[in-house]
Order: structure tokens, then sequence, then C-alpha cells
């Protein structure tokens, strides 16, 4: 049953060749992705097939099983990781660098699929710069030879009829899946094993189809429409076709028929059997691995459209590169006759060991943020750098140990002994206070507050993440309802503050998105985001005389990473995000019942406020540093003055 079949390696040649041409852009080949589903169908046939044979002869053994596997995908693996990463290190960009070291720990720990599913979509433009990105479908395959082999053994100890029944049952499951995930969480469905599994099983379906009715025979008219409906989905699929789920049929189905029926009897089985597509074949998993890092970098080098010329030249070191891989590195470990792999423990050893490096460099690439000022040094003229350095030293500044701490003008998370002491000491002395209460914004805004001298009794109460609409147990809302019910006579006012992110939406319908900002992306305002501060805001007032302190203007600029467009162009605030924040404002003011005093007129900030001077106004993308609250400080007592006016104080 495991007699050498050409015309599989050929099978391999015509799953590899669409994939690379897809990565590389070729839009002819729009469903060249497709090909990694030909090589799921192609693992299960032969993984089910080997087993199933030294089952048959008695010599299978799940430690020479997982070893074989191991000594077939790891050292080539593990060649390319180590040899992108010097080269990663000095073309990604900070964000791509940071997500590139964490990929490692996933390559290294076999679990490439959860990292991507979390962090980005395949067909996302992000995914060009992400050199490791296919290796989720590794990971799907490792993870699927870690439980199939245990199940398959387990159900034919059991009889044998139940490993079919298994199998088809788990397969359809896994399709179920696959269509539920489109639909639900389509990420999932595409890189994770659930809904991965049924096309592996058509694979071991096969397996055991020929394990019972003997050795492939030659069909003309299936064989044929297997390389039909696999071309098919090559030319005629997309990015945009919902997949896995229906339209992965055609091409799993048709590398079915391909196993079953392409034998060296058909003219098709011949075909896939010519020397040239054979030679494919056997490096094309070295070509898989190599291919993806190469476009990525390149594009990372030379932009995103790389160019017929540079295309041609990728893919070209992408096949020396496996071949090189197959002859010295894949080949001598898989199946060593002397020398150093020969010898078991070695190889183990040497195995993780590398492993233990890669998630080694990947923590420690992953900690230091992509390396964001050795990218800044090399690649920003003069005057980005300077600003560059600015904003680095505005990001530093630690925020919460620069908050204002003076007398009776504090802050603290939440009304615990120390600070109700305070404040009746306080009280006593100034009579009632004014209390500035919300998430991390009002920190900022109590910040201003007190930098302005406006008021000799200015009270923080406030916590980052803390919004009354989603308050964890530890914020400090529902402690604060019961000081204030305690402390009512002391309160002048209370001056609450949030951020507007948070009541802003991406066309998904997310709030606190960045997508929301991208110039020119749809966005949208809830209003129950509105009305559930609007209720909040009531009970409240019931207590002591409460007012809603607008969302202030976020910069939602990347000052982070110096490959943003922030550092190549003019170094100002979108004008898109300011008029996002304005209708925002709006909105508020015109549907919220609750007392309102815009902070939008009051700073009145325009796109040039980012930078002025050596002051870099904001410390992140929606914080405002400690310079551009001593700006904004100035304009305190008129916004105050407005606020109590408002109130009736």
């Amino acid at each position: 049953m495991n007699a050498y079949r050409p015309e599989i390696d050929g099978l391999r040649a015509l799953a590899i060749v669409p994939v690379v041409l897809f990565h590389a852009g070729f839009a002819t080949f729009s469903g060249g992705y497709v090909g990694v589903d030909v090589f799921f169908v192609i693992s299960g046939y032969l993984i089910t097939s080997i087993i199933l044979t030294e089952r048959a002869d008695g010599t299978f053994s799940f430690r020479r099983f997982y070893l074989r596997r191991a000594r077939r995908i790891l050292p080539a693996l593990f060649t390319v990781a180590l040899t992108v990463i010097p080269f990663a290190f000095y073309l990604l960009p900070p964000p791509a660098l940071q997500d590139f070291f964490q990929s490692l720990r996933y390559v290294a720990t076999f679990t490439a699929n959860t990292h991507f599913y979390k962090t980005t979509g395949y067909f996302d433009t992000f995914a060009d710069l992400k050199p490791l990105l296919h290796t989720w479908s590794l990971a799907v395959e490792e993870q699927f030879y870690l439980i199939f082999p245990l199940l398959l053994i387990a159900g034919l100890r059991l009889g044998h009829r139940l490993p079919l029944i298994g199998l088809v049952a788990l397969s359809v499951a896994s399709f179920g899946t696959a269509e539920w995930a489109l639909r639900h969480d389509p990420a999932a469905g595409f890189f994770l094993l659930p809904a991965r599994f049924w096309e592996l099983g058509i694979g071991a379906l096969a397996a055991l189809y020929v394990s019972r009715n003997g050795a492939p025979r030659g069909r003309a008219v299936p064989a044929l429409a297997g390389l039909i409906l696999i071309g098919g989905s090559v030319f005629l699929l997309s990015a945009t076709t919902p997949f896995p789920g229906f339209y992965a049929l055609p091409p799993t189905v048709g590398t079915l028929l391909l196993i079953l029926f392409a034998t060296t009897d058909t003219v098709i089985g011949r075909l896939l059997a010519l020397r040239a597509l054979v030679a494919i074949g056997l490096v094309s998993y070295s070509l898989y691995l190599w291919h993806q890092p190469i476009l990525a970098l390149g594009r990372a080098q030379f932009g995103p459209d790389l160019g017929t010329p540079l295309v041609f030249a990728a893919i070209t070191i992408s096949v020396l590169l496996a071949v090189g891989t197959a002859w010295w590195i894949e080949n001598p470990v898989r199946r060593p006759h002397d020398g150093f792999f020969a010898k078991t423990p070695r190889t183990v050893v040497l195995m993780i060991g590398v492993a233990l490096v890669l998630i080694g460099i990947g923590e420690y690439g992953k900690d230091r943020d992509g390396f964001p000022d050795l990218y800044a040094a090399r690649y920003l003229p003069r005057d980005q750098l300077d600003t560059y350095r600015l904003v680095q030293a505005a990001r530093n500044n630690n925020f919460e140990t620069s908050i204002v701490d003076d007398r009776c003008t504090f802050w603290a998370k939440t009304p615990d002994p120390a600070f109700v002491a305070r404040f009746e000491a306080c009280a006593a002395q100034h009579g009632p206070a004014v209390i500035v209460l919300g998430d991390s914004h009002a920190i900022n805004l109590f910040n201003i507050a007190a930098k302005s001298l406006a008021t000799p009794f200015l009270v923080g109460l406030s916590q980052g993440g803390c919004r009354p609409a989603d308050a964890g147990p530890a914020c400090q809302y529902v402690a604060f309802d019961t000081f204030a019910r305690a402390h009512r006579e002391t309160i002048r006012a209370i001056l609450f503050h949030q951020s507007g992110a948070y009541l802003i939406a991406d066309a998904n319908g997310n709030v606190d998105s960045a997508a929301a900002f991208v110039p020119g992306a749809p966005n949208s305002i809830p209003q129950a985001g509105i009305d559930a501060i609007t209720t909040y805001l009531a009970d409240l007032d019931s207590i002591a005389p409460t007012l809603w302190l607008g969302p202030t203007q976020e910069a939602h600029a990347n000052l982070q990473d110096p490959a943003a467009p922030v550092y190549h162009g003019a170094f100002r605030i979108d004008t898109d995000v300011i008029d996002t924040f304005r209708k925002l404002d709006t909105v508020i003011a015109g549907t919220t019942t609750a007392p309102y005093v815009s902070l939008m007129d009051g700073f009145a900030i325009t796109p040039d406020f980012l930078r002025r001077g050596n002051c870099i106004t904001y410390r992140d993308n929606d914080h405002f540093s400690d310079c551009g609250e001593n700006l904004l400080a100035q304009k305190w007592s008129a916004i105050l003055n407005a606020a109590l006016t408002r109130l009736r104080l």
C-alpha cells in the first residue's frame, strides 16, 4: 500500500505552485491559497497509510511515528526561522517585527495558527509583512498528527468499522464547524484545527478505502474531474470567497479523486508523474517554508508592490533555498545513514535546544516592542528623528507618578480609609470639594484642573479602564457611591469624564477600535453608550450636583511606531479624527439629558496641537502628556466657571 507513487509528488507540485504565485500577487492565481487544502488532504492520506501499513506489519510504534514527524518537519522549519531573524530585525518596521518575534515562540511550540488567529486575518494587507504567517498550516498539521494517531489506533483496537464511522462523524462535525465559523468567527474557521480537521480527514478516509479495497486503480474521468476541480478553484476563487467550508470542497474533493484515480495508468497520472513536477514536489515543503519570508522581507524593503522583476527574483531565491534546504537539511535528517543525525538522542536534544532558543529570542524581541528606537535611528531623517525622540520622552514619563498631589489637591483610585481621612480634613478647612470622576482620561483632566489653581479643594477618583457602563469589581464606582452618600454635604460638584473612543464604533460595531479612526474609515456613535452614561449620571446627581464634561480630542496618531505615516509627513492630528470627535461631542450634547459641557469647545484643539515647540502634547494616541496638560491648564478656569454655572453653583 505504501509503494512510491510519483504522481503524489506531482500533486504536491500542483499544490505549492499556486500558493507561491498567489502570495507573490499574481491576480490570475486569485485562489492559489487552496494549495494548502490540497496539502492537507495529501497529508491525511499519507499519514493514515503509514499507520495502517505499519500496524498491519506489526511494526508501528508511537515513538517512531512522532520521531519521524519531527525529523520531517522541524529541521527545515527551524532552519528557516533562525535564518530569517537577522533579516527581519533589519528590515521590518517595529509592529511587524514585534509580531515576528512573538510568532517565533508559537512556531516553536506548534501553535502558530492560534497566534495568527488572534492577531491577523490571512488576507489582511498587514499580513504581507508577516514572514512566518504561512506556518499556521504546519501548526494545524502538527496538531492533527498529535491527536489523530491516538484516535485511529484506539479505534482499530475496538473494531475495524469504528475508525471509519468515527472519522466520518468527526469530519462531518468539522465541516459543520467550518460553515458555522464562516458566519460567526471566520478567522477561527480559517486558522484552527476544528474547522480544518475534515480536510485532513478526507485524505484519511481515502487511505482507509485503499487499505480495504487494494491499491488505487486508474480512472481517466474522475482523475480529469479532480484536476478540473483543483484548477477551477485556483483560478475562480479569491480572497473575498467565504473560506473554508463549502468552497473548500472542490479542491479537497479534487485532491481525493486524484489520489484514488490518477495513477500512472491514466494520462493525468502520467502528467503528474513528469520529472519536472516530481522534482518540484520533492522540494515543495522547503519551498513552502521559504517563499513567504522572502516575499514578506522583500515587501518590507521595496514596498508592497514588488513589481514583476523583483517577484521573479524572490521566487528564484526561494527555489534555490528550497533545493539547498531539501538537499542539506531535510534529507540528511529524515534518512540518516551515519553521522550526527543517525543518533536519535542527539537529534532530539538538538531540536529541543533550537526550539528553546527560538522561544527565548521571541520573548526577548517581543518584550522590546520590536526595537522602535533602532528602526528610527536607521530610517528617519534628522528632523523626524528629533520629533520621534521627543515623543519617546513624553511616552516614558510615568502617567500615575506625574499626578498632582499637593495638600488638598489629590487623587486616588478608590475612596479607601486614607482617602476618606484626607478628604474630611480638607473639607473641614476648605468646605465642599470638586471631584473629578472617571477613567484614565479623568486623570488627565484632574491634572489639568490641578495645574490651573482654579479651586483650593480638588479631588480625583479615577483609574484606567474604569467606565461606569462596563466597570469591573476593582473599579471605584460602587465604593464612590457609598462615599458620596455619606459625604454629600461636602461635595460641591462631581465632574464626570471618560474616553470618547468608547463611544465611537468602527464598521463592525467595535468601540475603542483603531479601525474607527483610520482616515476615511466608516464609524458610528452607538446611542446605547451615551444613554448608559446618562442613566448613571442621573443616579449620581440625586446624591450631589453632577456634570458630564464631554470627551477631549484624542490624537489617534501612531506615535510609537517610527514607520507610521505621522513621521513621514506633517506631524499633525488628522482632520478626520478631529471631525469624528466633534461629531461625537455634538451627538452627546444633543441627546443626553445630563448637564453637559463641551471640552471640544473649551480646549479647541487644532491639528497642529500635536506638537507645540519642544512639547509633544500626547503621551500616546489618546492621553495628554505632562506638557500637554500644562498648555490646556491655561484654559481650565473658563471651563470650570462654565461647568459651575451650568450647575448653578
